[in-house]
């Protein structure tokens, strides 16, 4: 007599089964997990005779024609649910300056300055001597210069058609050099940028495509708007700087504070705005290199951390 013991702890007796019945096994087993019914190919375990090089006689590369292609679905942001009622209307002032301008295209250009990693301000320099001395060239055309490589204009370059690159000589001295030097300045055609819509894009939440579009107008009305002050006062990323007029900005260790403001072209739901702001920034103190190293290293009165006056004081 088996106890129920005995039952758990026997193991069931396999059954013989049929070949038919065990394909019929494998084939509900495979339905169950949802797999494919092909057959695994056994993996190599050397240079048997089923190893890799059987498999790969069996073996079909993918085409690129068979695998699905992907669509990628761009969703508009979300547009804005309405505008407040509650509370008291009140007029605010912001440092916020609304752009009157005229729609239209404006005309894109790569430009490359050979020698090539100077600094920005010497750029500038050879873009404004490069329209004084090609005026015919350039048909007249006033150039907005970031600095460093783009160029816009308001009229095509007529020496500038397609893919061709238009390329300039300019000599020119810069300060504190005695000897004049030469640049070569290659200009190509990149894009047209169109200025119309600008506002309705942003307040009507349109598609990416059309949100890069705007974005490249901006670009242009930025750098249209930095060029002039770019060449007139010390640029600092998006800040412009004066050198002060009196000493009592000095800072030590011979720094001293500028003071100057920060621009930039935001667009906005009731058109686009010109954002300003001040801004200030530490610059090293224009003077003698003998008065420099006394005031860092302390010597010199009361100039530097050493305070008060000689060598060890």
């Amino acid at each position: 007599m088996k106890s129920l013991g005995d039952d758990l702890l026997t193991p069931p007796k396999s059954k013989e089964s049929s070949p038919g019945d065990q394909d019929s096994m494998k084939k509900s087993s495979v339905r169950k997990l949802g797999v494919s019914s092909q057959p695994t190919p056994p993996r190599s375990t050397g240079s048997s005779p089923g190893g890799l090089e059987n498999i790969s006689k069996k073996v079909t590369p993918i085409s690129s024609q068979q695998i699905p292609e992907t669509t990628v679905v761009c969703r508009e942001p979300p547009p804005r649910p309405g505008f407040g009622r509650r509370g008291r209307p009140i007029q605010l002032f912001t440092n916020h300056f609304e752009l009157d301008f005229r729609g239209g295209f404006v005309y894109h250009y790569d430009v490359e300055i050979t020698p090539g990693k100077c600094p920005r301000g010497i750029n500038r320099q050879v873009i404004w001597q490069l329209q004084e001395d090609h005026k015919n060239a350039l048909n007249g055309c006033k150039l907005a210069f970031d600095g460093a490589k783009n160029i816009y204009t308001t009229k095509q370059l007529p020496s500038v058609n397609g893919g061709d690159r238009l390329t300039l000589k300019v000599a020119l001295r810069t300060v504190g050099e005695e000897k004049t030097r030469e640049f070569s300045v290659g200009i190509k055609f990149a894009a047209t940028v169109s200025l119309d819509g600008i506002s309705d894009i942003y307040l009507n939440s349109l598609v990416t495509t059309k949100l890069d579009e705007s974005q490249n107008a901006i670009q242009a009305l930025d750098v249209i708007m930095r060029t002039m002050s770019s060449m007139n006062f010390t640029t600092v990323g998006r800040s412009f700087f004066t050198p002060p007029r009196d000493g009592s900005t000095y800072l030590g260790q011979g720094r001293e504070a500028w003071f100057g403001r920060y621009q930039s072209v935001r667009p906005s739901m009731w058109g686009v705005m010109l954002n300003l702001d001040v801004s200030a920034t530490a610059f090293y103190k224009e003077q003698p290199v003998l008065d420099f190293l006394s005031e860092i290293v302390g010597e010199g009165g009361d100039g530097g951390r050493g305070g008060g006056g000689g060598r060890g004081g």
